[in-house]
């Protein structure tokens, strides 16, 4: 369910939203590294970069996560 628009990927997923220090987060797509994980994780990192965001230094994609400095 959910009638908002959402970069194609990002629909209904599970993520988790880990510290990782004073200026950054780690925004985590499910525990197993699969391609879909992977595409999700690419799908935010453009979503982000689109955005322009005051205050976001870098996005560091990996696998299964995508870092997030601030």
């Amino acid at each position: 369910a959910g009638g908002g628009a959402s970069p194609a990927g990002l629909r209904a997923m599970s993520l988790r939203l880990l510290d990782a220090g004073e200026c950054a987060l780690v925004v985590e797509f499910g525990a197993a590294r699969d391609p879909a994980s992977a595409a999700r994780v690419l799908a935010l990192d453009r979503a982000l970069s689109a955005a322009r965001l005051p205050g976001v230094v870098e996005c560091v994609p990996t696998y299964r996560s995508l870092l997030v400095q601030y």
